[in-house]
């Protein structure tokens, strides 16, 4: 029963659609990891704090420089 409800059924926050449809229409346009990682550039990425005020404060002095 958990199976066909969770994969098979139609799900509300899917817009009536199982799991499973969904899975199937993103599988189409998903990169493979490879891909991914042939494209992922960890220079573009901003190290992000844990602390969020301090973060975002971090991040409005970085943007003033």
């Amino acid at each position: 029963m958990a199976i066909f409800y969770n994969w098979q059924h139609p799900h509300g926050s899917l817009k009536g659609k199982p799991p499973s449809a969904i899975v199937v229409e993103l599988s189409e346009i998903t990169p493979f990891s490879e891909e991914v990682n042939n494209n992922y550039k960890i220079d573009n990425e901003r190290i992000q704090i844990a602390n969020s005020h301090t973060d975002l404060i971090m991040k409005k002095l970085k943007g003033s420089l």
